[in-house]
């Protein structure tokens, strides 16, 4: 399956599909648009047949801080063992992370099947150290990190993205809050 699997339906005037490396790029954050650069909203799906509805289960409907591995395809959120998402994600395992420009020039789209790795039970194990390599607001101290991921017993979302798609919206449509045809 390639990286940009396309939309449904025709696009407006003005607007376009993101290229598979576009998609890519700017779900990694790595233009630089600002504040929301590595956040994204996550809806959770009981199956992958779902998905091709945009109405998913929005979980909490706010901005969700996330690392993205575009070697592996792998999208890495932070999550308490015994939270809403873990819960959640234990009975309906699919999810999409949608992401947007700051200036609602474009979306994009990551779906996949989310897997819960096992909690951090030692500052510095695994997890610990998957923390700290795969989510870029983890850069602070990381002894602290380590420490309170194991006190927490954190554990990593690995959202396995199987279909990466976006598009640039139409400049008529900036002023909307977020697409309406993903």
């Amino acid at each position: 399956m390639g990286l940009n699997d396309g939309g449904e339906g025709g696009f407006r005037d003005g607007a376009r599909l993101l290229t598979g490396e576009e998609a890519c790029e700017w779900f990694g954050f790595g233009r630089g648009f600002g504040l929301y650069d590595g956040m994204g909203h996550l809806f959770a799906y009981a199956d992958p047949d779902e998905m091709g509805r945009f109405s998913g289960h929005t979980l909490s409907g706010r901005l969700r801080s996330y690392g993205w591995d575009s070697r592996d395809r792998i999208v890495r959120l932070l999550a308490d063992q015994d939270g809403e998402l873990v819960k959640r994600f234990q009975v309906k395992p699919w999810a999409r992370m949608v992401k947007g420009d700051h200036e609602n020039r474009f979306w994009v789209a990551a779906d996949g099947h989310m897997e819960i790795s096992e909690p951090c039970r030692e500052p510095g194990d695994a997890v610990g150290q998957e923390i700290w390599k795969g989510l870029w607001f983890s850069k602070g101290d990381q002894e602290e990190l380590f420490r309170w991921t194991a006190e927490q017993q954190s554990v990593v979302l690995r959202l396995h993205v199987t279909r990466l798609y976006g598009e640039m919206r139409p400049k008529d449509e900036w002023e909307e809050p977020e697409p309406r045809y993903w």
